[in-house]
Order: C-alpha cells, then sequence, then structure tokens
C-alpha cells in the first residue's frame, strides 16, 4: 500500500454521450439496492439518493480517467441545478483553490481550472464545470469553488505570497522559493533510508512557514492600509501555510502507522476532513458537493486496511447527512500520472465490483446499497469483493455496503485529454 500513499501525496504533480446501445433509459423503477443502468445520463433516476443528505461525497476509482471528470462534472451540475448544492469541494489545495475563488472575476475558466487544481485533474473533460462555476458567480445561487487539501496544487497563492515578500522582505521571498523546492523534494525521502534528506527538507519547510507566516502578521497593516492584499486574502496566505507546515510535521522516526501507511498522508486526510467541518460550521445553510478519491470519500474502511481517511471522519459527525459515493469503470484505459503512461484495463472477472455492476449492459449502472437488504442476485454486496484503483496500489478488496452508500459503474471509459 506505502507506494501508492505516496502518489496520492503527491498529487501536486500534477457527459459522456450516448454510446452503444438503442434503448438509451432502462425503464424499470429505482428502488434500493436494484442496479439499474442507462446509456444517457438521467439524473432524475437517482434523485431519491440525495433526499435528507448535506454532503454528497463523490469518488473515483482513478485520478486518470476523462469520462469519470465528464460524468462528475454533468452531477455537480445536476445538484447544484436541481437540488441547490452550493459547494463544490474539490481535492485540491487550500490555499490555491481558495485563492482562485477570491479572484475569479479576474480569471479566465482555463486559469481557474489550472490555478485551483492538481496538474492529473486539469483536462478538457472538466473544463466546461469550470466555466460554469464562473458563470453562476453573480447569480443568486453561484456555485462556489472550496479547497480543502493542506497541499499545494499550482503554487497560485504562493506566487502571490512572494510578490508580497518582495515588497517587505526581499530574502524571505528568496527563503520561500527554497522552501517550495523542499516541500516537492521531501515526497521521494518518504519511503528512503536517507533520514538525513528527510529531516532537512521537513525542517526547511516548517521554519520557512514559521518565518513567513511571522512576517505577514508583522507587516499586516501596512499591508491592508496600502492594498498590497486584502484581509480575507491575507489570513487564506497565513492559514495555507499553517497547514502546510502542520501536514509536512511528522519526524523521521514516526512517520508510519501500525500499517505502514505514512502519517503524513493519515495526517492529512484528518485536516481535510477538518477544513470540510470547520466549513460546515461556518455556512449551516449550506450543502456541499465532495470530488475526491474512492479512498477519500468511503464512509467505512477497505478490508486492506483500517487506518480512518476523511470520508469515516465526517460520517461518524454526519451520520445519514454524508453520502458516500464510489466511482468505478469496466473497461477502456486510465492515465498514470506518476509514470505518464496510458494502460488498458478490462475488469471481466466475477470477483471484481466492476464485473458484478455492469451486467446491466449499458454505459451506466447505479446501485444504492442498502446493509440490510438481502437477495440471491445481490448478497455480493455484503461480502469482500474488489476493485481496481491505480493511485491505491491496483486492488483494492473491500465490502461494498460497508465501504460506500452507493456505487455507480461506467462501461467504457477513456483517460484524459491534457492539453
Amino acid at each position: 500500500m506505502h507506494r501508492a500513499l505516496v502518489i496520492l501525496l503527491s498529487g501536486v504533480l500534477i457527459l459522456s454521450s450516448s454510446k452503444n446501445g438503442e434503448n438509451p433509459i432502462d425503464s424499470s423503477p429505482l428502488t434500493p439496492s436494484m442496479i439499474v443502468g442507462s446509456n444517457e445520463l438521467d439524473f432524475s433516476m437517482i434523485r431519491d439518493w440525495f433526499d435528507g443528505k448535506r454532503i454528497v461525497a463523490l469518488g473515483e476509482s482513478s485520478h486518470g480517467i476523462g469520462d469519470f471528470y465528464q460524468f462528475k462534472s454533468e452531477l455537480v451540475k445536476y445538484l447544484h441545478k436541481e437540488l441547490d448544492y452550493e459547494v463544490l469541494a474539490m481535492e485540491s489545495s487550500y490555499g490555491d483553490a481558495n485563492a482562485v475563488w477570491l479572484d475569479i472575476d479576474l480569471l479566465s475558466a482555463g486559469d481557474i481550472m489550472s490555478k485551483s487544481v492538481p496538474g492529473n485533474f486539469r483536462c478538457e473533460e472538466i473544463l466546461d464545470l469550470f466555466e460554469y462555476i464562473k458563470t453562476t458567480k453573480d447569480t443568486d445561487l453561484p456555485l462556489i469553488l472550496y479547497g480543502y487539501d493542506p497541499q499545494i496544487s499550482s503554487e497560485y497563492l504562493m506566487d502571490q505570497i512572494k510578490d508580497i515578500l518582495l515588497d517587505i522582505d526581499p530574502i524571505l521571498k528568496d527563503s520561500l522559493l527554497s522552501g517550495i523546492n523542499s516541500y516537492y523534494s521531501f515526497f521521494p525521502t518518504v519511503y528512503g533510508n536517507d533520514s538525513v534528506a528527510y529531516t532537512y527538507h521537513t525542517e526547511k519547510i516548517r521554519t520557512t512557514a514559521i518565518e513567513v507566516v511571522s512576517a505577514l502578521k508583522d507587516n499586516k497593516d501596512h499591508l491592508l492600509k496600502t492594498k498590497k492584499v486584502s484581509q480575507e486574502k491575507l489570513g487564506l496566505m497565513i492559514e495555507s501555510l499553517n497547514q502546510i507546515r502542520q501536514f509536512t510535521s511528522v519526524s523521521y522516526a514516526n512517520r508510519f502507522n501500525e500499517e505502514y501507511i505514512y502519517n503524513g498522508i493519515v495526517l492529512r486526510d484528518k485536516m481535510m476532513a477538518d477544513n470540510i467541518s470547520s466549513y460546515l460550521a461556518d455556512h449551516p445553510d449550506k450543502k456541499i458537493i465532495i470530488w475526491a478519491h474512492n479512498g477519500h470519500v468511503q464512509k467505512g474502511p477497505s478490508n486492506d486496511m483500517q487506518t480512518p481517511w476523511m470520508g469515516q471522519l465526517l460520517k461518524e459527525q454526519l451520520d445519514e447527512e454524508y453520502l458516500s459515493v464510489g466511482l468505478f469503470a469496466y473497461e477502456g484505459s486510465h492515465y498514470q500520472h506518476w509514470t505518464r503512461d496510458i494502460h488498458e484495463f478490462e475488469n471481466s472477472d466475477t470477483s471484481f465490483i466492476e464485473s458484478r455492476l455492469i451486467k446491466a449492459h449499458k454505459q451506466y449502472a447505479y446501485l444504492k446499497l442498502d446493509a440490510a437488504y438481502h437477495s440471491e442476485e445481490l448478497d455480493w454486496i455484503h461480502l469482500p469483493i474488489n476493485s481496481l484503483e491505480p493511485e491505491s496500489n491496483g486492488v483494492v478488496n473491500f465490502t461494498p455496503s460497508e465501504r460506500f452508500d452507493a456505487v455507480i459503474c461506467i462501461r467504457d471509459v477513456r483517460s484524459p485529454s491534457y492539453k
């Protein structure tokens, strides 16, 4: 598991039209624990899934599937237009994404995408969503972009901090650049035997963040008076630096937990859950859509590990108001962003959930998981099963009804179209 967790940690590296089939919609009524399929998108089929849910958490088995980005973009727009979900919380930088939202009037849709989300998200299939976000900005119901990940996605906010430091402390500006370089350099040292390099880089990140935060606070009145930065943006800069320092603060000696998972990853998910919880507390009237990997949104653990992730922490807090949706693909290709290779795949083995879900022989398959439901046909939802999840070490074993509230499978997918 450990190699894949480093890949997930280093995310800073970076609707589908009707496909084959003459009958676009399966006319079967949607009932709990029944697989329903369609060849075109019709989210009214699953509208009841969202009743009473304050958070809809949309997962994905891979960050490298273009059809996932298109599908989720259309579902996000549906939830916003039809069900008044006002916030899109993406697995992207707390600092970068929220700075982009503050500056959205100054940015094109392409800039909103490139400056807010990690590189492996920046594809043509998701661009329309950022166009949509921009067009809703000045309406009565804007779709608010929110980032909750303590990592850096694009350096958009860091570039703004460097511009401020050029005015108040040019030497510290160069130190910040060095600290950012250490941020990228420490990832490869996590599973190595070079404690010196790991300690050097994490300490460099920590001390730089502390120094820059101190400089920003000391010069607050000057910065606000001269309008170098707004009060809201200054607070965002300080909090973002503090979060980066916090999640990279794990010592070399204590960097693994009992499941040999990097504790920085565990801390990251806790911080992501805390950021979502803080937003909920500050905005008690808003409903949120979370966009993340399956591993982050799951309501319960996989059978491979018991370490709690973001979704599990949110589920404990929100209970029935939290809906966890796993997204899978049956066959096609996915982009592996850490090697920059495209891989073909087919999950026809019946020991995989993708094979079980696609029996409807439609492009899209939907299944609401009911822990109390039992039938000969669907008893497998209560038993261990596999899925293909490249960023989670390839194959994940889990019990569907324990890990998710609902699952979706797309039959035929392709890797994203990167510019």
